[in-house]
């Protein structure tokens, strides 16, 4: 019987078909989990430069903050100095050496200050862009795992799909052994005739109902193509038809176009 060799045939070829496609969804998920792994890596690296980069910014407020505390210790001494003492008589004030060390000591320090200031803008501004990288590789790896984790589960569910090919698979030997059994065993072979015979109509109907859906598929097909081809010769009516109006349009449009000239030359004539 060339039926059962053929049917062994084509589900071990199922069964090979769901293995391959089970092993190369779990390789896709494979190569996302590590995806997602790097990713995960990247968010990790992110979020300590941006611990870093914070503590630096920090740090340089700090500084910052102590230089304005000595500018307030230098500006409170300047107050009590003069810029010039009491010259001799006769010879112009002389400068103050304090005076003009500290005015030398605040102007040094605000600069020192400024930048210091500048330098934790930076660094705080540097540390957010850190965060924000981190919050998206971190985003990008749970979505990486999620997508991963959805693989697998195709996965199972195609593995689940070998259930039923190994039962047919076992039940097709076993149609064959019994069949090819000497001496025949009867009561077995009944049984495995049955059903045999039951799988050959499931096979019918499916045949069948394969066979309904291309007649109704093959029908609906037709009937697109007549609608297509009426409403294609109805639009060529309806342009043919836009066309003459349009023509007509144009004619009525010089028609009085020329009733109106003729009317402004009465008129002229008229009032001469």
């Amino acid at each position: 019987m060339n039926y059962l060799p053929h049917e062994l045939e084509v589900w071990r070829a199922e069964l090979q078909r769901l293995d391959t496609a089970a092993a190369q969804l779990n390789a896709n998920a494979a190569q996302l989990d590590q995806l997602a792994a790097a990713a995960a890596g990247r968010a990790a690296a992110a979020n300590a430069d941006a611990t870093r980069l914070r503590n630096e910014a920090a740090a340089l407020q700090q500084q910052a903050a102590d230089l304005d505390t000595r500018i307030k210790t230098a500006q409170d001494q300047l107050a009590q100095e003069e810029p010039f003492f009491e010259g001799l008589p006769g010879k112009p004030p002389r400068p103050n050496p304090a005076y003009t060390s500290l005015k030398t000591l605040i102007a040094s320090l605000t600069q020192q200050r400024d930048q210091v200031r500048a330098q934790a803008t930076a660094r705080s501004a540097a540390a957010d862009q850190s965060a924000a990288t981190a919050a998206a590789e971190d985003q990008n790896a749970k979505r990486l795992a999620r997508e991963a984790d959805a693989l697998r589960q195709q996965a199972n569910a195609v593995l689940a799909r070998k259930g039923p090919a190994t039962e047919q698979i076992a039940a097709i030997s076993r149609w064959q052994q019994e069949l090819a059994r000497h001496p025949l065993d009867f009561a077995a072979a009944d049984l495995a005739s049955r059903q045999l015979a039951a799988a050959i109509a499931t096979l019918e109907l499916q045949y069948a109902g394969a066979g309904d859906s291309a007649a109704a598929a093959e029908k609906r097909q037709r009937h697109l193509q007549t609608l297509a081809a009426e409403l294609t010769r109805k639009l060529a009516d309806v342009n043919s038809q836009l066309a003459a109006a349009v023509a007509q349009v144009v004619a009525e449009t010089r028609q009085v176009a020329e009733l109106q000239t003729h009317i402004h030359n009465v008129l002229l004539r008229k009032s001469l």
